[in-house]
């Protein structure tokens, strides 16, 4: 069984540590493993799991506190899937999905 569809995470700089756990969670109780897109400023200083992928919406000062639903904007103006999962990366599931 494959998944239809993709999971966006949306992340800050200052959240990008919560990525680890977030990915190790979602890929041991999310089977099989989806496609995640992380929509986010800085790309990781660290590997991600295969089935992820990072696209950077820009510079975190460019969009402060008032303007954060900006980028979120930006990124899914973008993006083509009609159907996707969209997720925090302090959304951590513990059990299965």
């Amino acid at each position: 069984m494959s998944n239809p569809y993709k999971i966006v995470v949306r992340t800050s700089d200052g959240y990008l540590p919560a990525l680890t756990p977030f990915a190790w969670l979602l890929n041991k109780y999310w089977i099989p493993n989806p496609q995640v897109v992380v929509a986010g400023y800085s790309p990781p200083q660290f590997a991600m799991p295969p089935n992820f992928s990072f696209y950077s919406i820009g510079k975190n000062e460019d969009y402060p506190i008032s303007r954060w639903t900006d980028a979120t904007l930006r990124f899914l103006s973008d993006f083509e899937d009609e159907v996707f999962v969209l997720m925090l990366e302090d959304y951590w599931i513990t059990r299965p999905v």
